[in-house]
């Protein structure tokens, strides 16, 4: 899986979060040979490790679909 080929959400904007509150990313991608896309949830504090991860991981991904 390559930075371009895959999407990053921040959890608490997910429409999942209404249903179960966490901090963390919604990462979605093609993450094998599979025709289908996938979705990982990747839990992070949010303390000032968790959020300067979260930016760190969206300005990645960002940057790799220039």
């Amino acid at each position: 899986m390559q930075l371009q080929d895959i999407t990053v959400e921040d959890y608490e904007k997910s429409q999942f979060y209404k249903m179960i509150p966490d901090s963390g990313m919604n990462i979605n991608g093609h993450f094998t040979d599979a025709s289908e896309l996938g979705t990982i949830f990747l839990p992070l504090g949010k303390d000032d490790a968790g959020e300067k991860f979260k930016s760190a991981l969206i300005e990645a991904v960002q940057k790799a679909k220039l």
